[in-house]
């Protein structure tokens, strides 16, 4: 199963804070526009969103699940499915020094379907997939933290 990480820092708010932006649902659809080819907004805090890769343009919907802070930390639990590819993401969540500071780590671990989708992702989706979710985290620092450096 491939696995995509991406960090980014919140300046100057803490991690309580960025959870309850996380958590709302409404406020992802500003993290995936301008990471994946189209964002459509479905309802009860799904997005469908195009993939835009050649020869494996296809869809995923970005659902957020929830939350969970039982471990002591606090992460955002979102599913991804889509016709030829599914998995999970979560977004967790951190206090950095300063205390005022987050660092948020976005994990998306994800199953493309059978042998020619599994070739796919070897040759051009996974870098497609890695450079939208990167942009997707760094739309979550220009829109409550500081700017990359």
């Amino acid at each position: 199963m491939p696995v995509i990480t991406h960090d980014v820092t919140i300046c100057g708010l803490r991690r309580d804070a960025v959870f309850d932006w996380l958590s709302a649902p409404a406020n992802h659809e500003r993290l995936l526009r301008g990471a994946f080819a189209r964002v459509q907004p479905r309802g009860g805090g799904a997005f469908e969103v195009e993939i835009g890769a050649p020869y494996a343009g296809g869809t995923l919907t970005y659902r957020v699940t929830g939350q969970d802070d039982s471990h002591g930390g606090r992460r955002v639990l979102v599913r991804l499915e889509g016709q030829r590819t599914t998995g999970a993401l979560h977004w967790s969540l951190r206090t950095t020094p300063p205390s005022s500071d987050t660092l948020v780590t976005l994990h998306v671990d994800y199953e493309p379907g059978g042998t020619l989708w599994r070739v796919a992702d070897s040759l051009y989706l996974r870098r497609r997939l890695e450079s939208s979710w990167r942009r997707v985290a760094e739309n979550l620092q220009d829109a409550i933290g500081c700017p990359p450096a």
